[in-house]
């Protein structure tokens, strides 16, 4: 149990450092690739990134459910 806990801190630190969290800073996209992805989301109408959490997306309604009844 100790070393699976170990490795999931590891894995954190290692996407902390080096996930990008939009795509203006994913240092392994081209500049091209970067403007596709861009241009991607804005086709979608969803910002690229966004500081401000809404409850929905932190609670899964479905699985509290699940949970509370038996």
């Amino acid at each position: 149990m100790i070393v699976e806990s170990l490795l999931t801190c590891i894995v954190f630190v290692l996407f902390y450092l080096f996930f990008p969290d939009n795509p203006t800073t994913a240092h392994f996209l081209t500049r091209e690739e970067k403007i596709v992805a861009i241009k991607r989301v804005q086709g979608n109408q969803n910002g690229i990134e966004t500081k401000v959490w809404k409850k929905h997306q932190c609670v899964n309604y479905s699985l509290l459910v699940a949970y509370l009844v038996p």
